[in-house]
């Protein structure tokens, strides 16, 4: 009998087959490497909806990939392919439920737990669209009301009584919105030592250059559009410095072309993807971390320049917020302030003083505060066993937060 299920985006099937190849040595816990050392003692059934049909089935770990036609953009659609992930669970019968995204996302799988009458957990990774300032823009006040409505009611259920959330700033907003308070546990990624083992990188970042990097995935949330106007504005003021691009996505094609089109390829070089191991090293060889991005969840780049002890340019939004002070370990800027960003920019490229004040504020909140939280060695035994007490009713709350009776 399959004792836990978890049911997340992207194509579970090539995700797993990674785990013993390119992710065997990553130096941050991807979501399925995660999965993976919570489960593989156990029966353990993992549905993840992407763009096809597959399955495998590998030790104790069965893994299917259902076609949810998620690149369209008409959400109804989407949701009524979710449904496909009904029948599986109840073919399996899971004896819990754990639920990776938001809103829709949760509903296939939390109906199921209705029906069966077992427990559901929902890991939120990102911010709530229906919350945010910048999706309330562009999206219809329908889908909105949808997405709230079905959230809302998933998480207040009395069957949701844990909640796994990635961020302060995202526990804080579910609290806002009416979520007990007791249910919620904060969940940080792991990053291991190999993190921070300083690699080799390409020749354009290590040379004596004033370098402001961006990594993120190149979509319009992450300011993509702001990034490139701003580095086009400081370099007509300044041209001793660099802009180095690391990622990749739906609008890396369209910010190649600005490039181009502003004329400003010799000091703006887009690297494309670079795997997690990386970026330590990228960061250590960049002067800026510059995030202009519009909404985030936990926004892990800012935890890993924070780690390289990088001063930041960003935007004062989301978990952002949880640890950068304005002004002494970070500038904020609201987002999509191009003169802002442009003046931050330039305020640091010209104060190597400031500069190295932040870094050293930096330095104290990275022994301090992240020690605290235990963001550079957390170990996921207590995710693990938190899951397994949970099977075996063993689950103990004190102070508003999950602990485990051992």
């Amino acid at each position: 009998m399959i004792r836990i299920a978890f049911i997340k985006s992207g194509d579970g099937v090539e995700e797993f087959q990674k785990l013993d190849t390119i992710w065997k040595n990553t130096s941050i816990q991807h979501y399925m490497n995660e999965i993976y050392n919570i489960g593989k003692n156990h029966e353990t059934m993992i549905i993840t909806h992407g763009h096809r049909y597959a399955r495998l089935k590998k030790d104790n770990f069965l893994v299917y990939t259902v076609p949810t036609d998620g690149r369209r953009k008409n959400k109804l659609i989407k949701f009524g392919c979710l449904i496909l992930i009904l029948p599986l669970l109840f073919k399996f019968k899971p004896m819990l439920v754990v639920s990776l995204g938001s809103g829709y996302d949760f509903a296939p799988s939390y109906f199921y737990c209705i029906i069966s009458n077992i427990k559901f957990i929902p890991a939120i990774r990102g911010e709530f669209r229906f919350m945010s300032k910048y999706f309330s823009a562009i999206r219809p006040s329908f889908y909105h009301w949808i997405d709230k409505f079905i959230t809302l009611r998933i998480l207040k259920d009395k069957r949701t009584d844990i909640i796994l959330a990635r961020s302060r700033h995202i526990k804080s907003e579910l609290i806002k919105i009416g979520v007990n308070n007791s249910k919620i546990v904060v969940d940080y990624p792991k990053y291991l030592d190999i993190f921070f083992k300083l690699r080799k990188v390409e020749p354009v970042v290590e040379q004596k250059v004033f370098t402001i990097l961006f990594v993120g995935r190149f979509e319009i949330g992450k300011g993509v559009y702001e990034l490139i106007e701003t580095a086009k504005e400081v370099l007509e003021r300044e041209k001793n410095l660099q802009f180095i691009l690391i990622g990749d996505g739906p609008k890396f094609g369209p910010i190649k072309q600005k490039v181009q089109e502003y004329g400003i390829n010799k000091w703006v070089h887009l690297l494309g993807y670079k795997d997690n191991s990386l970026i330590y090293s990228y960061l250590k060889n960049s002067d800026i971390l510059f995030l202009p991005s519009h909404h985030e969840g936990l926004g892990k780049v800012h935890i890993e320049g924070i780690l390289a002890e990088t001063p930041m340019v960003l935007t004062n939004i989301g978990s952002f917020t949880d640890f950068i002070e304005d002004g002494k370990t970070g500038l904020f800027v609201e987002p999509g302030d191009i003169n802002g960003f442009v003046e931050a920019i330039l305020k640091l490229y010209k104060n190597p003083k400031l500069r190295e004040e932040i870094k050293e504020n930096l330095k104290k909140l990275k022994k301090v505060n992240l020690k605290n939280l235990n963001l550079t060695l957390i170990d996921k035994k207590w995710l693990k066993e938190l899951l397994i007490l949970k099977l075996n009713n063993g689950l103990v709350k004190t102070h508003g937060l999950v602990r485990i009776q051992l």
